[in-house]
């Protein structure tokens, strides 16, 4: 997984990232996945200290939609250019590996007292917009812990010291 965080009063954002310790059968469910492990990894770093809303950003409209239909207080705030999902469903929540994802997040969520805003970010769109450059990114440090667990040689946190 990977993901990015930025806070007011950061100059930059950071990339961060690790493998998971469970295999996910859905690319929604991984995305879902990293979202709480983001969430965690912030919070143990000390990023949500003060921090209100978190903007969880996207290219799964399934795992954002999830996320939105199924955590307390969660909501939809797209970008002017970006894609609706007022008119998505969630498909996955009853699921069992996605009921205790949700769990997770939700823990997060009320540990941190901290209110979930979701965003579609187009995918795979390489630097066509800063929102869609920061997604490639995070795709490709997910890509490389996938390889690293495949590979054989990690289960651990990784930081990529890359700031954006």
């Amino acid at each position: 997984w990977g993901a990015w965080a930025r806070r007011d009063g950061w100059s930059r954002g950071y990339f961060f990232g690790g493998t998971f310790k469970t295999r996910f059968k859905s690319a929604t469910l991984a995305e879902m996945g990293a979202v709480a492990n983001a969430l965690v990894w912030a919070g143990r770093e000390n990023w949500l200290e003060g921090v209100d809303i978190v903007l969880v950003q996207s290219d799964s409209t399934g795992a954002l939609v999830t996320i939105r239909d199924n955590i307390v207080g969660a909501r939809e705030n797209p970008h002017a250019d970006g894609l609706s999902m007022a008119d998505h469903t969630s498909s996955i929540a009853d699921d069992r590996t996605a009921a205790k994802v949700l769990d997770a997040i939700r823990s997060a969520v009320d540990l941190f007292d901290l209110s979930l805003e979701v965003r579609h970010v187009k995918g795979h769109a390489g630097g066509a917009h800063p929102r869609s450059a920061v997604n490639t990114q995070c795709d490709h440090i997910a890509r490389k812990n996938m390889r690293l667990l495949r590979n054989g040689s990690g289960f651990g946190r990784e930081r990529d010291k890359a700031r954006s």
